[in-house]
């Protein structure tokens, strides 16, 4: 990586992390499937987007409670 690319910062913290990543992966054999719990989002964001983060880098998928989309709508 060159001095220009290495200085380079992201508008987003999300890219920050992946281009510090290094595009290194790790392989994981666990199969859960988290469940992120997005009640009181408002006080909880970095929480919530740090779980996010980790379950879509780590697992590749997620799923989500507490989100309050009526399940009607959902089906």
């Amino acid at each position: 990586m060159n001095a220009t690319t290495q200085n380079q910062r992201y508008a987003l913290q999300e890219l920050e992390k992946e281009a510090l990543m290094g595009a290194e992966g790790e392989e994981i054999f666990a199969r859960e499937v988290r469940c992120i719990d997005l009640s009181n989002f408002a006080a909880r964001k970095n929480d919530i987007a740090e779980q996010l983060w980790e379950a879509a880098v780590e697992i590749g998928f997620f799923q989500v409670s507490h989100h309050g989309i009526p399940l009607a709508d959902i089906r």
